[in-house]
């Protein structure tokens, strides 16, 4: 299956990145690495059976290094993330770590854990979580209901004004 991810990713998510739990290597192939195997225009004959590190195992040998590809991909999908995150740190009542919530306070723009909370409920946590992220930033009603889904013009299918820009602070290749 195809898995995409925009950033910013949410804190859990990001949490899981970094620990390596997305992104998989040897299971990720970067955009970049595909177009570069691609580019060589030297197919590799495959069946249902061939097990992916030997398609890989003949672009290395071929000059296309799936490590370096994928090193590249992942460092940059992490600095993407926390270039692009905007989450106030207000809207958080614990950092969870190692399956345990904690208080917290920021420290000169770092978190630094506290006490343990007894008695937190991960799994609400995560749910209650996921529910306030998934629109965080929309505009809300007096009802407290989400508003704003509406798009009169949407982007067109093209790079330009009217369509895809530049992601506000992210860094692109020079």
């Amino acid at each position: 299956h195809v898995q995409w991810f925009a950033p910013p990713m949410t804190p859990f998510q990001h949490l899981m990145a970094e620990k390596r739990n997305h992104f998989h290597e040897d299971r990720a192939f970067p955009l970049t690495y595909v177009r570069a195997v691609l580019g060589l225009n030297k197919p590799y004959k495959v069946c249902k059976e061939t097990p992916i590190q030997d398609i890989v195992e003949y672009y290395n040998n071929e000059g296309v290094s799936y490590k370096k590809y994928w090193n590249e991909f992942f460092e940059k999908c992490l600095q993407d993330s926390m270039e692009c995150a905007n989450w106030n740190s207000d809207d958080f009542s614990y950092v969870v770590e190692d399956n345990k919530a904690y208080t917290f306070t920021v420290q000169d723009g770092t978190i630094a854990i506290g006490e343990a909370a007894e008695g937190v409920d991960l799994a609400s946590l995560r749910d209650k979580d996921k529910a306030a992220l998934q629109n965080y930033g929309r505009p809300y009603n007096e009802g407290g209901r989400p508003t704003g889904t509406y798009i009169k013009e949407p982007l067109q299918p093209k790079w330009g004004p009217g369509g895809y820009e530049p992601w506000p602070g992210v860094l692109t290749a020079a």
